[in-house]
């Protein structure tokens, strides 16, 4: 799957390591399908992460009454990475390993 093909999927967690090593986003789609979008560079490096607007709320939830951050409303691919924007606000993702998997 494409990372563009989350956009309007509601996001149900967002983990960042404390050394910034990696990205983890869980979302749900219409459904019940679940995903993670994993990020990390191949080295073990720090990877980028830059947020722009940000408001996490917990009063969101999904169509199947899930607890949610809110949904993702846009993916955007960029040569190094990814933006991400939502009913969250907005996270830049810099990294050499972007990946969708399924749950």
């Amino acid at each position: 799957m494409k990372i563009e093909d989350l956009a309007e999927t509601d996001v149900l967690s967002l983990y960042l390591d404390q050394r910034h090593a990696f990205l983890e986003l869980a979302v749900v789609g219409s459904g019940g399908a679940r995903f993670k979008v994993l990020a990390r560079n191949h080295d073990g490096s720090s990877i980028g992460v830059e947020f722009g607007q940000v408001h996490f709320r917990g009063n969101f939830s999904t169509a199947e009454n899930l607890p949610s951050l809110g949904e993702l409303e846009s993916v955007a691919v960029t040569d190094n990475g990814v933006i991400l924007e939502g009913d969250f606000g907005d996270i830049t993702v810099r990294a050499d390993c972007i990946e969708v998997v399924e749950q």
